[in-house]
């Protein structure tokens, strides 16, 4: 097979033997009776996901997400290659893995790079003479996700953070400093500071999860509100895709339009595209706007105009990252699954370019946000960003399916492998034998984040539980059977005021647990206990609910087992159960000592999953950023360590995929598919 990275329809890998070819690791902190020491094959899902992007006469500075280490690209549009590839430190000043680097902006005379890294939010400046990293400031707030270089050098930073909001922080590198230019927006409004852009007087702020564009005089002052996205009827979350400067106006993607208005706010117009919209950039020497959208067209709005040009369509099957003006007449721009393009406005001679073919060190194992196993023995499914990756480890190979968003769950049904995906919500099917795909439709109901996927294989219906938008109150059970069409049911207020984060079935019955967080980022102070519904699995009808603990606001995952519900809790954190349902008491699992302190504890939360007559556990050792698997039952009191030294692995929580009957899962080790049996 070919080592290419087409990124179309599917792509086939041709894994040699430094990658999917079996290596034993692993450590364990039980007897060697009960090591569960796994076999590792190769990456689990490769990726060169770009997430950040900045232009300076003719060099392109393109950023990932999700590999380690997260690397800087310099690409030269003029030659049309990868000059160079920096890797930043694999962790920030706290110590935290970095994973990824939204904002990139190059100085205004192109000698220096500066990039802010999530999740702790370090600044870092690149030298281009030097290709060295040195970290400028510390820890500028959660998550940074857009970043900005005025005229005169000074770095401007757009923050999300889930108390303070929607914060800007500028940074001086003549000085040093780094100041807090505030609350753009109110936290009850929008926590995200999503798009910014700055000129040399005013800051210009637009917001996701509510939409509200606001500026603010470098100088000082407050913010000022320019322009908000209305909410018809039914509507709960609003927000930009993009915001932009030319010297008279402020341009902002909402949807499909753009909102055109003079700097101070007057003036609004809305020019709506034929497409959403997901980039732009403004031209000077043109005035002419041009603008992407997230199925890959790209557009000139012409100055005062009110009427799109059609100028090319990339092939990748996502979203740009970036566009912009890399020199006279010459337009470019990326894509998220790595594909670098540019178009000659003179001709409209366009020309795309793979980075990975460039610069395979580009390219690296991600972190992954789902795994199943399938019908044989040497084949696992793995859920990644932007694409779902099937490996055959007997033929050591692997095929990459595209799609647009994160495969938050996925499981096999029939001859379909079926993925619920994030943000869209789409249910969407990769046929097992050819390889086509189809959507099954898409959950919406005001929900935003699949959390959890089951089978039932003798109905052929397919379960999943979702985490709703903020400001709806509750999450959603949907149902479907994908080989009948327009089949989905989603069920709302099974868990009033609660995501439904996971659902297990069992002995004709559904089990589904509660998150008291809601569409909101923490659980509210005061809450209520999280709870756990039991349905009939024929007619979905009630049979009982329940509150493990009522100090307990948040489960993780469930499973159940002779009549007893085993749970993990995300808060408490590591808090683990057992549920006598005919009692109608915890049985085993934690609790607190006479001190009031929490004893047998796991170190983290992940995956509860039944197997074999034992329940077992994947979860994230926090401290030790790490993944440990234990035993919960039955008849244990203490859970029993099964392994340890896993690595940090998955962006979502750690989870098991058992392979038929057999006591064999497969999961992930230091991002690497790997194969463990937990026979007892």
């Amino acid at each position: 097979m070919s080592p290419s990275f087409p990124l179309r329809r599917r792509r086939v890998l041709q894994f040699g033997a430094a990658s999917l070819a079996a290596v034993a690791v692993g450590g364990t902190a039980v007897p060697s009776a009960q090591a569960a020491t796994p076999t590792v094959y190769g990456d689990a899902s490769l990726s060169c996901e770009l997430s950040g992007f900045g232009v300076h006469d003719g060099i392109g500075y393109l950023t990932t997400r999700g590999l380690a280490p997260v690397r800087l690209l310099r690409y030269d549009f003029a030659a049309r290659q990868v000059s160079n590839v920096s890797f930043l430190p694999a962790a920030g000043a706290n110590g935290t893995a970095i994973d990824g680097a939204y904002g990139v902006g190059p100085s205004p005379d192109g000698s220096l790079v500066h990039v802010a890294t999530y999740p702790d939010g370090d600044l870092y400046r690149w030298n281009p003479g030097t290709q060295a990293f040195t970290r400028v400031a510390n820890t500028i707030g959660n998550l940074p996700f857009t970043l900005d270089v005025a005229p005169d050098g000074k770095v401007y930073v757009g923050i999300y953070d889930p108390n303070a909001g929607a914060v800007v922080r500028e940074y001086n590198p003549s000085t040093g400093a780094v100041t807090s230019l505030g609350q753009a927006v109110p936290a009850a409004t929008s926590r995200f500071a999503r798009w910014l852009a700055v000129d040399a007087t005013h800051v210009y702020v637009a917001t996701t999860r509510d939409g509200v564009l606001v500026r603010r005089a470098r100088s000082g002052g407050g913010w000022t509100e320019l322009h908000r996205i209305p909410k018809p009827p039914g509507v709960t979350v609003t927000g930009y895709n993009g915001v932009a400067l030319s010297a008279a106006k402020v341009y902002a993607l909402s949807g499909r339009d753009v909102v055109r208005l003079n700097h101070d706010g007057s003036g609004v117009e809305s020019i709506t595209a034929p497409a959403v919209l997901n980039q732009l950039c403004h031209d000077p020497a043109t005035a002419a706007l041009y603008v992407a959208s997230i199925d890959g067209a790209i557009y000139r709005l012409p100055d005062g105009s009110t009427s799109y040009e059609h100028l090319a369509d990339t092939t990748s099957t996502l979203r740009h990252a970036g566009i912009g003006i890399a020199g006279p007449g010459l337009l470019v721009g990326c894509t998220e699954d790595g594909l670098v393009w540019d178009l000659v406005l003179a001709t409209g001679a366009y020309t795309e370019r793979n980075l990975i073919e460039l610069a395979p060190q580009a390219a690296g194992g991600e972190l992954v946000h789902s795994i199943c196993a399938s019908s044989s023995g040497s084949v696992a499914w793995v859920g990644g960003r932007n694409a779902i990756t099937m490996h055959n480890v007997s033929s050591s190979t692997a095929v990459r399916y595209p799609i647009s968003g994160e495969a938050k769950a996925v499981g096999v049904c029939g001859n379909d492998l079926v993925a619920a995906i994030y943000p869209s919500t789409e249910l969407r099917a990769i046929d097992r034998t050819t390889g086509d795909q189809r959507s099954l439709g898409r959950i919406l109901n005001g929900q935003y984040r699949p959390m959890d996927l089951e089978v039932d294989a003798a109905t052929g219906r397919v379960f999943i539980a979702t985490k709703p938008n903020l400001g709806v109150a509750d999450g959603a059970l949907a149902v479907i059977k994908p080989s009948v069409a327009d089949s989905l049911q989603v069920l709302t207020g099974l868990l009033p005021g609660q995501a439904v984060v996971s659902v297990d079935l069992d002995a004709g019955k559904i089990f589904i647990a509660g998150d008291r967080s809601a569409g909101a980022e923490t659980v509210p102070d005061g809450a209520a206990g999280a709870q756990i519904r039991v349905l009939d699995l024929a007619t979905l009808q009630t049979l009982q609910t329940f509150t493990p603990l009522g100090e307990g606001t948040a489960l993780m995952s469930i499973a159940h087992l002779d009549g007893l519900v085993y749970g993990v809790y995300k808060v408490p954190a590591g808090y683990w159960f057992a549920w006598d349902l005919a009692q109608g008491k915890r049985v085993a699992g934690s609790s607190k000592d006479a001190n009031g302190n929490w004893v047998r504890m796991l170190p983290g939360y992940g995956e509860v999953v039944r197997q074999g007559g034992h329940i077992f556990a994947a979860v994230n050792a926090e401290a030790n950023d790490d993944v440990h698997l234990y035993r919960l039952g039955p008849g244990l009191t203490t859970a029993t360590l099964r392994n340890q030294n896993l690595g940090r692995s998955w962006y979502t929580y750690p989870q098991l995929g058992f392979i038929g009957s057999t006591m064999t899962a497969w999961t992930l080790a230091g991002r690497k598919l790997a194969k463990v049996d937990l026979t007892v």
